[in-house]
């Protein structure tokens, strides 16, 4: 009745290298059959039937492993309770108190809102429930713009002076190409072409938004320095850690993090510089080579409107404090 699939999630911290687990999950190969709830129903019955739909099945493969995990912390504590419950407003403050657990990490909060809405969105259109008690629950979460902070050229030199190789050429790269983390580590030689580097985004989901970024000489050198990094058989990503293995996302993020705050590299404000504000650096050189904002924004995934902010900070405001200093240093007092 089952097909099933295997996914290879590597975690950091267990090996240096990747330390890959594989985990298992069902898919239905038969023609669906929806399930209705009866008197006796409760949420875990709910939370079957949902897991084995259409919808959970059309999920990305990534997206069904994180919100499985939290699917199966909502059936722990609420499994046994009767669905008719989910149909009765009240409930609306055990969700709340759920919520207010996780107030000290506002991210996981919003995100298990997010799934428990989605699922009872679905329990609601099946006729599970009457309504969706999980609606319009505001999130805790509060993001703060982070479209002034980029990586200065002096930084970056700093950065990759005191980093390990393996380390440093990763940020090379990303200042080179502007990839996301995910899209970073994943980057394979057959991607990249000979004037540009084109990649179906990690991000993309079901859209396939493809990056097609320009190979410039400076990339170039580069990928060639690359090329000659020592790797295992069988390993066709650009990046590889000290093994020669390929780079997990978060194994990356933990070597690239020990060395920024080894060096203490922070924006004027206070605020840690991330390896994601890579990408603001990227789009101020594609600026200063003379693209419009629409086209950085294309080659970025962005808005003209973000990249307009960032030509504002470091481009326009730089070019107006040179000319003056300019005017100053040939004028005579």
């Amino acid at each position: 009745m089952f097909d099933s699939y295997q996914i290879r999630i590597s975690f950091p911290g267990l090996d240096a290298g990747n330390c890959v687990r594989t985990y298992s999950s069902q898919l239905p190969s038969a023609p669906y059959q929806r399930a209705f709830p009866t008197q006796n129903s409760s949420l875990n019955s709910l939370i079957d039937a949902y897991i084995l739909s259409p919808e959970w099945c059309q999920l990305a493969d990534r997206t069904r492993y994180v919100w499985r995990l939290i699917v199966e912390r909502i059936r722990n504590r609420w499994g046994t309770t009767p669905v008719a419950l989910w149909s009765d407003p009240q409930q609306l403050q055990a969700i709340l108190a759920w919520r207010n657990e996780y107030s000290h990490l506002p991210r996981t909060a919003d995100h298990q809102l997010t799934v428990l809405h989605h699922m009872l969105a679905w329990a609601r259109l099946h006729g599970w429930v009457t309504i969706n008690i999980a609606s319009n629950i505001p999130r805790l979460y509060k993001p703060g713009s982070r479209a002034e902070i980029i990586w200065l050229d002096d930084e970056i030199e700093r950065f990759c002076a005191n980093a390990p190789g393996h380390i440093a050429d990763g940020m090379r790269l990303a200042a080179m190409t502007g990839l996301r983390r995910a899209d970073l580590v994943a980057l394979k030689w057959q991607e990249i072409e000979q004037f540009t580097i084109k990649r179906v985004t990690e991000k993309s989901g079901r859209r396939r938004k493809r990056a097609i970024i320009p190979v410039t000489p400076e990339l170039r050198v580069l990928l060639d320095e690359l090329q000659h990094r020592a790797r295992g058989a069988g390993v066709e990503t650009v990046l590889v850690n000290s093994r020669g293995l390929s780079w997990s996302g978060d194994g990356f993020s933990h070597g690239f993090n020990e060395v920024r705050d080894a060096l203490d590299i922070r924006h004027s404000d206070g605020r840690k510089k991330h390896l994601h504000d890579v990408r603001g650096t990227y789009a101020t050189r594609l600026v200063k080579l003379g693209l419009s904002d629409q086209e950085v924004g294309d080659i970025m995934g962005w808005s003209a409107q973000q990249v307009g902010e960032i030509r504002k900070i470091y481009v326009e405001d730089d070019t107006a404090v040179q000319a003056i200093i300019n005017r100053i240093s040939t004028s005579r007092i």
